[in-house]
């Protein structure tokens, strides 16, 4: 029988530092129970929460064309880490990078051979669109690699936001990938009453049930500051880039009801994955 492979890609804001911070802390009382959480190491020498160098070597292929100065091409990363699964003796292993759910196919076609090796299933959460899109901006924000200095309207009209939101399309590039039948996709529903991100994506992936009684189950990680300090913020990155400057908290403040109908209705077909998987 087959080792299985999970691939959990996100998306973003759907607890993935929270599934992260649990994987990667819990990685030698895992082992113990069959889950291989393999390291993954950044271009400055230190341990990663999840697989973001694999993330970076793809993404750089994809948007220079030629391998990553530091990581190498990205299909010798995909054979290395293939042969360490096959190696470990492990059950079942977990690939975790919310930016794997990015608008590109490189990702996907970056995995696909793992397919032909593993019992692969690839895991993604969704939220409500236009709440995904708002905390997205936030994200966006204090991110200090993006550093986003556009107002959430002007970030949410913009073609690159709209192709984030292309779910069906997205999505459609892991199906071919790996396969229809591979594809879990689960609501993420934040706030009090559910089971939480971690123990939804235990459930999805299958994990022993063991798994649940391990710490960091109810890590809250990676909250978006609100207010007057994520307005500064912005404003921080406006400077930096030469933007014009948000005067105003208008420039965060959410979608009224109006824009909220239209923002889904312009959005149907994420917002129909996103109701299917709730049911």
């Amino acid at each position: 029988m087959r080792r299985r492979l999970v691939i959990h890609i996100g998306m973003h804001k759907t607890g993935s530092s929270s599934i992260q911070h649990y994987l990667s802390r819990n990685r030698r009382l895992l082992r113990l129970l069959g889950v291989l959480y393999p390291d993954s190491v950044g271009a400055d020498g230190r341990r990663q929460p999840k697989h973001a160098a694999l993330f970076d070597a793809i993404s750089h292929e994809a948007d220079q064309g030629r391998p990553h100065p530091a990581y190498g091409p990205s299909a010798a990363m995909v054979e290395a880490l293939a042969r360490r699964i096959e190696s470990s003796g492990g059950r079942v292993a977990v690939l975790s990078a919310e930016g794997f759910s990015g608008p590109k196919p490189d990702f996907a076609r970056a995995l696909a051979p793992l397919a032909a090796r593993f019992d692969a299933s690839v895991v993604v959460f969704l939220r409500r669109p236009d709440l995904w899109a708002e905390s997205f901006h936030r994200q966006m924000v204090i991110s200090r690699q993006v550093r986003e200095a556009r107002p959430l309207r002007a970030f949410l009209a913009a073609p690159e936001m709209q192709a984030h939101l292309d779910w069906p399309r997205i999505l459609g590039w892991w199906r071919e990938a790996f396969g229809a039948e591979a594809i879990h996709i689960r609501a993420f529903a934040p706030g009090a009453g559910g089971p939480g991100p971690v123990r939804a994506f235990i459930a999805a992936a299958s994990l022993p049930r063991p798994c649940l009684l391990l710490p960091h189950l109810g890590a809250h990680r990676n909250p978006a500051p609100e207010g007057a300090r994520l307005l500064a913020m912005l404003r921080e990155n406006a400077l930096a880039s030469g933007a014009p400057a948000a005067e105003t908290e208008s420039a965060l403040a959410p979608l009224d009801e109006q824009e909220r109908r239209a923002f889904l209705a312009t959005h149907a077909k994420a917002e129909g994955l996103y109701m299917s998987a709730r049911k």
